[in-house]
């Protein structure tokens, strides 16, 4: 009887022996890095995190820690395989325009690997002055605390890529300092509580609501009152003083 083929979304099914480049070919790699790295978005540390998790899922770090020099490895050809199937999903997880810039011929997975995190993390002072500024200095304005929470974390993360540690205590302080004054109450109340960030946001999420639906109530509220008092009485018109009788002669 034959084997049934191995589920190729279960990392389990690729331990040991099963570590092959045919069942590594047949992965569908954007299942698992589901965003593109592209140089003018803000999209390195969460395509770097994915395949940091893939990588140690399939148990391939070997591939791109330097551990390994594929110069060793020239008569595995199994070995060598597998490289290059980490090569094509690097190249498929990444725009058009990064694809010709650091495309080179016959690149080994250790090698294009770490040109796209050097190129990512060069400058990085002076990634970190500009990304201190817009951090910073982040107003909510009009965005949502969904928007404003999001771009502050984005911000944040890019911080940690380049050497930056913003830990939860300043995620929060900087959230607060930023917020819309119609949220003043609310920086008021937790600036006493200072909770965890997330505790933050989930309590910021819960009071917008309340806001907007107490907008929403206000005319009904004021229609409400007006039909309860009733029409405004006309004003009276003033009475002719009375004819007074002639003097008597």
């Amino acid at each position: 009887m034959s084997r049934s083929k191995p589920d190729i979304s279960d990392a389990g099914s690729f331990a040991g022996a099963a570590f092959t480049s045919d069942r590594l070919n047949e992965l569908h790699i954007k299942d698992h890095v589901p965003v593109v790295l592209d140089l003018d978005s803000p999209s390195y540390n969460a395509w770097r995190t994915y395949f940091a998790l893939l990588f140690r899922s399939f148990r391939l770090i070997e591939h791109v820690d330097g551990s390994v020099d594929i110069r060793d490895m020239k008569d595995d050809g199994e070995w060598l395989a597998v490289d290059a199937c980490i090569v094509k999903w690097l190249f498929l997880t990444m725009s058009p325009g990064l694809f010709n810039m650091v495309n080179s011929r016959d690149p080994s997975a250790y090698a294009m690997w770490t040109r796209l995190c050097d190129l990512f993390l060069d400058n990085q002072l002076q990634c970190r002055v500009f990304l201190q500024g817009d951090f910073f200095t982040m107003q909510q304005n009009d965005l949502s605390i969904d928007e404003y929470c999001t771009r502050m974390k984005v911000l944040a993360d890019e911080l940690r890529d380049v050497g930056m540690n913003i830990d939860d205590s300043v995620l929060l302080t900087n959230l607060l300092r930023g917020l819309h004054p119609d949220l003043g109450q609310s920086t008021a109340n937790l600036s006493l509580i200072m909770p965890t960030y997330a505790k933050a946001v989930t309590y910021l999420r819960m009071e917008e609501k309340r806001l907007r639906h107490a907008a929403r109530q206000a005319p009904l509220a004021a229609l409400h009152a007006g039909t309860v008092k009733g029409p405004a009485a006309l004003p009276q018109r003033p009475r002719a003083p009375a004819p007074q009788p002639p003097a008597a002669p």
